[in-house]
């Protein structure tokens, strides 16, 4: 989590220089033959996704941006309780200014137990266009509207939150590269497993149990990568890898450019001896997308210590001197997201 939140830092600053014109970016593209009045407003998120820690990362740049790095900062020096700091702070805005939001679409990604498949909880903006047709209104929480998000629906988002969080006690590895709903009863057809995950496993929402989003979307769709207008998907992880579209039905429809933000292969990393690479992703999806994203991980030292870091095994010294490992992954996003958007 500490990348994506440094990631979310530099697309923030980088989106309020813009808006006050001295961006390095900004002079790229007005310095630019090409330059029409539309490529100035290099930056245009219409919607925010996330899984997992992601979706802690998602919640707080769209809805508490100012108090981002105050989030960060309790976050590192706590050493965890992620969900508890984001709970104490949302609270205290629901009781001062509310959480009533004009910014980007914000979609918090869940894996459904009854059938393993995706259900995106999203919470829309008051400037936000009606949601595209082509998505299955069963793939979508109720909370999908136009009305923003008032007061008295910050329990219901922080529950939708606590659920992407929600690992399973029933879980294991090989649900992460299933490629099917459930992939017991592919592999048997005549068996009845019934819930992929028992209910009371995950979090009950409206009388039904959902867990962690990562084991469905690693990589999250939004509702509106299917809305034609869409052009570009951003794609933040600490995973060293190619990213790539993975496509889930004929279609003729050009897909957004795919620009991921993740650190680059070290060469002098360490590889595994059989293994050049590992798929990870999904084909898990919403209705009426045309592909969803996949990494080829480097089967190498540097992803290990990814894996082992999210698995909350983190060196109690070693790193930066202002916050070790923790703090290093947060200043190694900001970098690599730098990078990135001046290639854009």
């Amino acid at each position: 989590m500490p990348y994506h939140l440094g990631v979310a830092k530099t697309i923030l600053s980088q989106t309020a220089a813009q808006q006050q014109g001295n961006s390095p970016a900004r002079e790229k593209v007005e310095n630019s033959p090409n330059n029409d009045n539309n490529a100035l407003d290099l930056l245009p998120i219409r919607c925010v996704s996330g899984s997992s820690s992601g979706a802690i990362a998602a919640t707080v740049m769209t809805l508490l941006p100012h108090r981002l790095e105050e989030y960060t900062d309790r976050f590192l020096q706590d050493r965890g309780y992620a969900f508890t700091s984001l709970r104490e702070i949302i609270l205290e805005e629901a009781k001062t200014k509310g959480l009533n939001k004009s910014g980007p679409i914000l979609s918090i990604c869940t894996t459904r137990c009854s059938d393993g498949d995706i259900e995106l909880f999203s919470f829309a903006g008051d400037t936000i266009t009606p949601l595209s047709n082509e998505v299955s209104d069963t793939h979508i929480s109720s909370s999908n509207d136009n009305s923003g998000l008032p007061d008295n629906r910050h329990e219901r988002l922080l529950q939708a939150i606590e659920a992407s969080c929600k690992i399973p006690r029933s879980f294991h590895p090989i649900d992460m590269v299933s490629f099917n709903k459930n992939w017991l009863t592919k592999l048997l057809p005549n068996i009845n497993k019934g819930d992929v995950y028992p209910p009371a496993e995950g979090v009950i929402i409206d009388g039904h149990g959902y867990a962690d989003g990562g084991i469905a979307a690693p990589f999250p769709p939004t509702l509106l990568d299917v809305d034609p207008a869409c052009t570009g998907r951003i794609v933040v992880s600490p995973i060293a890898g190619e990213y790539f579209y993975q496509k889930q039905n004929d279609t003729t429809r050009d897909l957004p450019e795919l620009v991921a933000i993740r650190p680059a292969i070290d060469a002098s990393s360490w590889k595994a001896p059989l293994f050049r690479s590992v798929t990870l992703g999904g084909s898990r999806s919403i209705a009426g997308l045309d592909a969803t994203v996949a990494v080829r991980a480097a089967s190498n030292s540097q992803n290990l210590r990814v894996l082992t870091t999210a698995m909350g095994v983190v060196p109690s010294s070693g790193g930066s001197k202002d916050g070790g490992v923790l703090r290093d992954w947060y200043k190694r996003g900001q970098e690599d997201a730098h990078e990135a958007l001046q290639s854009l």
